[in-house]
C-alpha cells in the first residue's frame, strides 16, 4: 500500500495514537445498522449527518464517527465530492481508519465514492467486501447475489430511484469510477472479496495487514468483525426500553418492508394506508392536517401494542399520482416531498404522544424527520434484531426511542418478532 502521499496519516504516527475509526455512508439508515456494530459491544460513537463542519467539534471520547453523507440519490461527482470532503474532515479529526459505508443491494454511486475515498485518504489501494451472509447477500466469482439471485435480476433492478443494472461487482465500480477493481487481494486498485459466509468475511478479515484494514469497504457484515482486527475494545452494553408500544412508520417502497406490512395486517395488526393529498402534500401533517391520522395510529397503538402507518404499494396508489399531477409535481421526483411528509409525521408522533416508541422504515424518512426535529446526531444504542437499530434521540430535553431499518431488511415477519422482542426489552430482560 502507497501511504507517501498522507501527510499526517503515517504509520508510525498510526501506530503511536489511539484508534479511532470513520464510517462513511450515504444514507442514514445505513450508518446505523453499520454503526450500531459497534455500539452494541460498548464502543463510544457518533452519528451524524450532512454538515461536515460538526465533525472537529466531536469529543475526544468518541471512538467511531459514523458520518451520513446522504449521497446515495446524488450525481456521481457530486457524490464523490461529499465522501471527499467527509474523510478528509474525519482523518483531520484523527481518525486512524476509514471505512466506506455501501449499500448490501450495490445501489448509489459505489464507485465514485470509494474513489474519492482512496483519493482523500492518497491510498493507491481499498479492500472491499460487499457480502452480508447473514441476509442472504453474497458474493461469489465476483458477481453480487441476493438469495442466491444476481443483483440486477433482483427486487434491487427495480428500485426506483437507483436501480441495479449490473451483477458483477466490478461493472457496478466501473459505473461511476475509473479505478482498477480486481478480484481478490491486489496492492493496488480496487479488491472486491468473495463471501458466502460469515466465516468468509473474518477470514478475509484476519488476512489483511495493518496497513491494508486502515481504508476498507463494505456494510455492517464486514463491520462486524472489524473492532477486535483495529484495536477497539468492547464493553458491556445494557438495553432496555420505559414502554413496549410501538408505532411503525414506513416510507420504503421496497418489496421486502411492503411484504412485512402486508404480513402484518392479514395478522391483525392495525394499519393506515397513506394515499393521495395525505401521503404526498409535504406539509400535511407539519401543519395538523393530518392530527385524525396520527391520533387513530395512537390510539391503535396502545390497544394492540403496535401500529403502522405507511405509504403502501405505489403501484396501487393512482391517488397520489393524480394528486401530483394536479399539483404539477415531477412524478420522478415525487419521493422528495413523500419523505419530506413522513419525517413530519415522525415529529408529530413525537409532539402528540411522546411515549411511545417508533420505528422509522427507510433511510429517506429517517433523515427528513431529523431534519423536522432540528436533530443532526443520533445515538445508537442496540440491534434488536438483524437490521433493527434502536436509538437514543433527545427532543425538548426528553430522551425519545427511535428504531430504524433499511427498507430492504427484517424477516417477513419482522411485525411479530418486534412485538416480542419489545415486551422483554421493557422488562429488562
Amino acid at each position: 500500500m502507497d501511504i507517501s502521499a498522507l501527510d499526517n496519516f503515517s504509520v508510525e504516527e498510526n501506530n503511536s495514537r489511539r484508534t479511532r475509526l470513520a464510517i462513511i455512508a450515504d444514507d442514514f439508515t445505513g450508518a446505523l445498522d453499520t454503526g450500531i456494530q459497534f455500539a452494541k459491544k460498548g464502543i463510544r460513537i457518533a452519528v451524524l449527518s450532512v454538515n461536515v463542519e460538526r465533525i472537529e467539534s466531536i469529543e475526544s471520547s468518541i471512538e467511531v464517527i459514523v458520518f451520513d453523507t446522504e449521497s446515495r440519490h446524488m450525481e456521481s461527482e457530486c457524490a464523490y465530492r461529499a465522501v471527499y470532503e467527509a474523510v478528509k474532515a474525519c482523518l483531520a479529526a484523527g481518525c486512524t481508519h476509514i471505512y466506506k459505508k455501501t449499500d448490501s443491494g450495490l445501489r448509489g454511486n459505489i464507485g465514485a465514492e470509494l474513489q474519492a475515498a482512496m483519493d482523500a485518504t492518497g491510498f493507491r489501494s481499498l479492500h472491499f467486501i460487499p457480502a452480508l451472509p447473514k441476509i442472504g447477500r453474497t458474493t461469489v466469482d465476483g458477481v453480487h447475489l441476493i438469495q442466491g439471485i444476481p443483483v440486477a435480476q433482483s427486487l434491487f433492478a427495480n428500485d426506483p430511484i437507483n436501480p441495479v443494472r449490473h451483477s458483477l461487482v466490478s461493472e457496478i465500480i466501473a459505473e461511476t469510477s475509473s479505478a482498477e477493481v480486481f478480484l481478490g487481494h491486489r496492492e493496488r486498485g480496487i479488491s472486491v472479496y468473495d463471501a458466502k459466509s460469515d466465516e468468509d468475511l473474518e477470514r478475509i478479515g484476519n488476512s489483511l495487514s495493518a496497513e491494508e484494514l486502515r481504508l476498507t469497504a463494505g456494510n455492517a457484515g464486514f463491520a462486524e468483525y472489524l473492532s477486535p482486527l483495529i484495536g477497539l475494545e468492547s464493553r458491556r452494553n445494557d438495553c432496555t426500553l420505559e414502554g413496549r408500544d410501538l408505532v411503525i412508520v414506513s416510507g420504503s417502497i421496497n418489496r421486502i418492508s411492503l411484504d412485512q406490512l402486508d404480513r402484518a395486517q392479514r395478522e391483525g395488526y392495525p394499519r393506515i394506508v397513506l394515499q393521495g393529498e395525505n401521503k404526498v402534500r409535504e406539509d400535511f401533517f407539519s401543519s395538523g392536517a393530518g392530527d385524525d391520522i396520527v391520533l387513530k395510529a395512537l390510539r391503535s397503538c396502545h390497544e394492540r401494542r403496535v401500529s403502522i402507518i405507511d405509504g403502501g404499494d405505489p403501484k396501487l396508489d393512482t391517488l397520489s399520482y393524480e394528486y401530483a399531477n394536479r399539483r404539477g409535481i415531477d412524478v420522478d421526483q415525487l419521493w422528495v416531498p413523500i419523505a419530506r411528509n413522513f419525517g413530519s409525521l415522525i415529529k408529530r408522533i413525537i409532539e402528540l404522544d411522546d411515549s411511545v416508541n417508533i420505528l422509522c422504515i427507510g433511510g429517506d424518512s429517517l433523515i427528513e424527520a431529523l431534519h423536522a426535529l432540528s436533530i443532526d446526531s443520533i445515538v445508537p444504542v442496540d440491534e434488536v434484531l438483524q437490521g433493527v437499530v434502536l436509538n437514543r434521540i433527545e427532543y425538548r430535553g426528553k430522551a425519545i426511542s427511535l428504531m430504524t431499518k433499511s427498507g430492504g431488511f427484517g424477516p417477513e415477519d419482522l411485525v411479530p418478532q418486534l412485538e416480542g422482542i419489545m415486551e422483554k426489552l421493557s422488562k429488562g430482560e
